[in-house]
């Protein structure tokens, strides 16, 4: 039980830790549905798009679209 009450406060520990390095570098995880997996991006964007290629557009405009007179098919994401 000793160990088991250790690994449990660790994996919080590593958390918060992880959080916290986050914060102080600016970035924040969002999750890619095209590649299927989590990326860290710049925070404070509250429009980010991604396509095909692995290219990211971050935005603050919230009617801003990048589909509009572009060939290729950008997909807005979330942050996780």
């Amino acid at each position: 039980m000793v160990m088991q009450a250790y690994n449990q406060r660790q994996v919080v520990n590593d958390r918060i830790a992880e959080n916290f390095s986050q914060y102080i570098r600016g970035i924040e995880e969002y999750y890619n549905p095209i590649e299927n997996k989590t990326v860290k991006l710049p925070t404070g964007y509250q429009n980010i798009w991604t396509n095909n290629l692995g290219e990211y557009i971050l935005s603050d405009n919230p009617n801003f679209n990048p589909n509009i007179g572009s060939n290729i098919n950008w997909q807005k994401i979330e942050k996780k």
